[in-house]
Formats: C-alpha cells, structure tokens, sequence
C-alpha cells in the first residue's frame, strides 16, 4: 500500500487529485490571500498588474535653493524617484549625502540634487 510507495497515498488517486480535494476541504480555512496565490499556481487566474507608477526624473530642473537641506524623503519627491533608488545612486556616489549631527539622519543639499539632476540630462 502506501507505505512502500511514498507517492501513492490512497490506491486509485493521485497525488494531485487528493490534493485538489483536501485544498477543497480546507478552503474556508485559508486566509483569502493564500487562496489567491494557490489559484495563480493552478494557473485559474491571472496575476494583477501592479498599479505602482513608473517614476523618473522630472524633465525640469528642481527649483530650490542650493544651501537647503533635504531629507532622503524630501529629495527623492523633489527629483520624483524613490528612496530606494536615491540612496542606491548615494551607496554608487553618484550625489553625495552629508549626516545630520542632531540627529544621524542623512540630508542632500540643494546643489547636491540639482547636480545629480543635471547629470542624467
């Protein structure tokens, strides 16, 4: 029986088909999002296109002064990308970053944004 066959688990099934009965049994126990990723797997339904904007630069230059201060947050909407890609062109030296003494925290400066800008026009 089952025993010498480990995928053999009841005689005249397979795997699949008992797995499809079990998921069947148990799917009012399943978080909705778990059921959503199990029903991709079986290919019933099409994975959502993300609704995430495609952000770039902007096409004009940043009007701000070039002694500001910026945070990561402020500096990345001032050049409209994320702050996952601001603090990669930071780590690759592409803008340089100054700390905050008050508090540890990163800043760019005005110039610092508008020179990074002008380098990818």
């Amino acid at each position: 029986m089952y025993m010498d066959n480990p995928n053999i688990i009841a005689e005249g099934f397979s795997c699949e088909e008992l797995a499809e009965a079990l998921l069947v049994k148990l799917k009012p126990f399943i978080k909705e999002s778990i059921r959503e990723e199990l029903a991709k797997m079986q290919g019933s339904i099409q994975p959502e296109k993300s609704s995430k904007k495609v952000t770039g630069f902007i096409s004009d230059e940043p009007q701000i002064s070039d002694t500001g201060r910026f945070t990561t947050r402020e500096a990345s909407k001032i050049l409209n990308i994320s702050r996952n890609t601001l603090n990669r062109y930071s780590n690759e030296g592409l803008i340089r970053c100054s700390i905050r003494k008050a508090n540890g925290r990163k800043f760019y400066t005005g110039a610092d944004i508008k020179k990074l800008w002008r380098s990818q026009y």
